[in-house]
């Protein structure tokens, strides 16, 4: 089954079975964007109405909804929490990045500037602060508040590695906390509200933590082997921004001393040319890093499923969670 197909069959089974669940969420979410402010407006509406996977909010209530068939308020306000929490990152991601597409239209700082975009990400965090208290639930504030915490070290760790060649650990630690930390939390707090087992929460947490490092793995490859109209931004921004992925990382590991030598020259550089950028991906296929990467999503998509086997029966969302594992492994934006 091509890719296409397999994620219209993904999101055929999570709309079938969350229906009602996502349609409050997207009423909840457009009231948002409805505010006395024009520019707030214009900003929330460019961002939210994008789209995107809402795939964390969708791990949370999936999660939720594997222990009461209906779902209630409170576990929708949850889910629109972690949305905003990420929303509010993309902001701030794309400010520092001075990134000027994001889902194939241009940004909300490339549109209205920085300082509107910051302002606003500001906004929407204290809006999924406000959600979190509507839950009414001390334990999924404490886990969200950390969160935020954890992703906001991610990002200065990520800034302070820029224009130089870091470990696989460094990457590792970076992206867990810059972006896997969302997932697990989304799927730690899915269960709060209606079971304390410690020892469920921390393997729903690991199944989020691998499915969110296996994302960003995936994306980081794609920023070297897809193109704008599929990838919904520029490929080679990650590069021409001097930050040090995975795929340079191991393109560094495997390569002779004359190409690391080279790497380490196109790093060091101020700006990176489009010739440099061919440069590297010409290594990147000559020394079959693409293969590497994909044994590596492998075991990342094992584990979340091992993380699921042992914590749920054999139900309608384990099926489901179990599946975006393996789509997270096979997709092309």
């Amino acid at each position: 089954m091509k890719y296409n197909e397999k994620l219209i069959q993904l999101q055929s089974q999570i709309k079938e079975h969350l229906d009602n669940e996502l349609d409050m969420f997207n009423k909840i979410l457009s009231k948002l964007t409805e505010h006395e402010s024009p520019l707030i407006q214009k900003i929330i509406n460019n961002i939210i109405n994008k789209g995107g996977k809402r795939l964390r909010p969708i791990l949370n209530l999936l999660i939720a909804k594997s222990y009461k068939n209906e779902l209630s308020e409170k576990d929708v306000f949850l889910a629109i929490a972690i949305e905003l929490m990420h929303t509010a990152t993309l902001l701030h991601d794309d400010v520092i990045d001075s990134s000027e597409m994001r889902r194939g239209s241009h940004t909300a700082n490339y549109l209205f500037g920085n300082k509107s975009s910051i302002l606003v990400g500001d906004y929407l965090l204290g809006k999924a602060f406000e959600f979190m208290t509507k839950a009414e639930s001390l334990p999924a504030l404490s886990l969200l508040a950390k969160a935020s915490i954890i992703i906001t070290e991610g990002e200065v760790k990520q800034l302070e590695a820029i224009n130089n060649i870091i470990t696989k650990c460094q990457y590792l630690d970076i992206i867990e906390k810059k972006t896997a930390t969302l997932f697990s939390i989304a799927c730690a707090t899915g269960v709060v509200l209606y079971s304390d087992n410690q020892d469920t929460r921390e393997t729903l947490s690991k199944y989020g933590l691998n499915l969110g490092i296996n994302f960003q793995i995936i994306d980081d490859l794609l920023d070297y082997s897809s193109n704008a109209s599929i990838l919904g931004k520029n490929p080679g921004d990650d590069f021409y921004e001097g930050k040090v992925t995975l795929p340079i990382i191991l393109t560094y590991e495997y390569s002779d001393n004359e190409d690391k030598e080279r790497i380490k020259d196109i790093i060091h550089l101020n700006q990176r040319s489009k010739e440099d950028f061919l440069y590297i991906q010409k290594l990147i296929e000559k020394y079959h890093i693409y293969n590497h990467i994909k044994d590596l999503s492998i075991e990342y998509t094992n584990s979340a499923i091992n993380d699921i086997d042992q914590v749920m029966n054999n139900t309608k969302e384990k099926d489901i969670l179990i599946n975006i594992a393996k789509y997270s492994q096979y997709r092309e934006y």
